[in-house]
């Protein structure tokens, strides 16, 4: 399982905010699990994953407002 660190994710609503960003990429089905703690949120990534596909994962949250990829 391959995972991303997102800092700024804090509720619910950020995970909404991801996944429907992910949604329109086509990525959503990539997401396994994502979980927040601390202001820091993890996706957990299928191993099926291409790094060329985290690359754009990346890419998109890196846009949005107030997350960011560490």
């Amino acid at each position: 399982m391959k995972q991303l660190k997102v800092a700024g994710m804090h509720c619910d609503a950020c995970k909404k905010l991801v996944t429907m960003e992910l949604e329109d990429i086509g990525l959503d089905s990539s997401i396994s699990q994502i979980d927040i703690a601390d202001n820091v949120g993890t996706i957990m990534l299928d191993d099926s994953v291409s790094d060329s596909d985290i690359e754009k994962i990346k890419e998109v949250i890196g846009n949005m407002d107030d997350y960011e990829v560490v």
